[in-house]
């Protein structure tokens, strides 16, 4: 379907929508990181809208296990891989399977927090 606006939202579904409305995100609760090519990655649907966003992810500990910064994009995007400031993983290293904490902020106008779980899978 066409999508005018590049906002992964086809053009029907949006043209009566008001301008001030928060644009639709998706974020994944989980991601498969075994390299076979199908959600190896933390892909969030409607990220294009947004161009400040930032992503911490948490371990069951409440360890920060990955910071973004400012301008998390799909075109570097988190790949289940330490990057982080304690001493329990080397950076880059991929982490253990299980459940982590997300947090994603829009750090916009919109001040869009969304906080869910996130599964890392081997």
């Amino acid at each position: 379907e066409k999508d005018s606006d590049d906002d992964e939202i086809p053009d029907s579904e949006e043209d009566n929508l008001e301008k001030t409305r928060i644009p639709d995100i998706t974020i994944p609760e989980g991601i498969s990181i075994n390299n076979d090519g199908l959600n190896d990655i933390l892909y969030i649907k409607g990220l294009r809208n947004f161009k400040n966003t930032s992503i911490l992810i948490f371990n069951r500990w409440g360890q920060l296990v990955y910071e973004s910064g400012l301008g998390y994009s799909n075109d570097n995007p988190f790949e289940g891989k330490y990057q982080g400031g304690s001493f329990t993983f080397r950076q880059g290293e991929y982490l253990p399977e299980g459940v982590y904490f997300l947090v994603f902020k829009s750090n916009d106008y919109r001040n869009l927090n969304i906080r869910q779980s996130l599964y890392i899978k081997k």
